[in-house]
C-alpha cells in the first residue's frame, strides 16, 4: 500500500512539473529601515534581467519602495524572452534596535511578459 501511494505521488509530481511555467524571479528588495529619511537603492543585472530598486523611509514607521525589471533576451531568431514590470509598495516598519527590525510591505505590480520558448533559460 505504501509503495502504491509513493508511485502515485511521484507520478502526480512529474505530471505537474511537466506543465509548470518557467519561474524566473527578480532580485528581492528588503529594505531594513531604522530611521526616517533613509534610502536603499540597488541595481542588478542577472539571469532575471536588469533590476532597479529604490526604497525610502518617509517617516519613522512608514516606507515606500519602487522595483522595476526589464529583460529582452535573444539567442537566435526563434528563441527570445521579453519581460518587464514595475512594482510599487508601501509598508510599516518598526526598529527595536539597529539589528532588530519588523517590516511589512504591501505591493502592487504591473507586468508584461512574452516567453514563447522556455528552453532559452536552460541553454544560457
Amino acid at each position: 500500500m505504501k509503495i502504491r501511494n509513493f508511485v502515485i505521488l511521484a507520478f502526480v509530481l512529474v505530471i505537474m512539473d511537466a506543465c509548470a511555467p518557467v519561474y524566473v524571479p527578480n532580485v528581492v528588495n528588503v529594505p531594513m529601515f531604522n530611521n526616517q529619511h533613509e534610502t536603499h537603492a540597488s541595481f542588478h543585472g542577472a539571469l532575471s534581467g536588469t533590476n532597479a530598486q529604490i526604497a525610502y523611509a518617509v517617516t519613522n514607521n512608514i516606507g515606500v519602495m519602487v522595483n522595476a525589471c526589464y529583460e529582452n533576451r535573444f539567442d537566435d531568431s526563434s528563441s527570445y524572452a521579453k519581460r518587464k514590470f514595475v512594482e510599487f509598495g508601501v509598508g510599516y516598519y518598526k526598529a527595536f534596535t539597529k539589528r532588530k527590525v519588523v517590516n511589512t510591505i504591501k505591493n502592487i505590480c504591473f507586468s508584461d511578459s512574452v516567453i514563447p520558448d522556455k528552453t532559452i533559460y536552460f541553454l544560457t
